[in-house]
């Protein structure tokens, strides 16, 4: 049942690929933390900004308390090796200021941007930078940004 929850998201999640939100009216609101939300509610009818705090929705998302959240150090080399316990559907936040500017520290772990984990490292988002749902590889910069991940899905069934 679990699997099914998790492809579910995956599936519907990749409809939306490519889709350009500064075009589309429908989509214009669709920042990253809204494109999750967007997701989470019509498949589940969950709130993923509901009770979370902090400045964002990204925020709200990794602070709420649905699901197991898993933190992660934004400079770890061993970072690598804790992707293997992402699971499809689950939430990945990144910290969006760059290594060298604005570090997250127990007061500041604001993470700035969300996406979706599909597996095999790949993640769906809504890019700012290219205005459109993307998907991306998490590697490098990616990787580099990465600070938690949370399973949602774990929660509901």
């Amino acid at each position: 049942m679990e699997d099914s929850y998790r492809n579910n998201i995956v599936e519907f999640a990749l409809i939306y690929l490519d889709k350009n939100f500064t075009d589309d009216i429908d989509f214009q609101e669709f920042d990253a933390p809204n494109f999750t939300n967007y997701i989470y509610k019509q498949l589940l009818n969950i709130d993923i900004n509901q009770n979370g705090y902090g400045l964002d929705n990204s925020t709200k998302q990794m602070t709420n308390d649905i699901g197991d959240l898993k933190i992660y150090n934004e400079d770890d080399p061993k970072k690598i090796n804790y992707i293997d316990e992402i699971k499809k559907g689950d939430l990945i936040f990144f910290h969006n200021q760059s290594l060298d500017d604005n570090k997250p520290s127990p007061g500041n772990r604001y993470p700035g941007h969300v996406g979706i984990y599909l597996g095999d490292k790949n993640f769906i988002h809504a890019s700012p930078s290219e205005q459109k749902i993307t998907i991306n590889n998490l590697t490098g910069k990616w990787l580099d940004i990465l600070i938690a991940s949370r399973d949602i899905i774990k929660s509901i069934i």
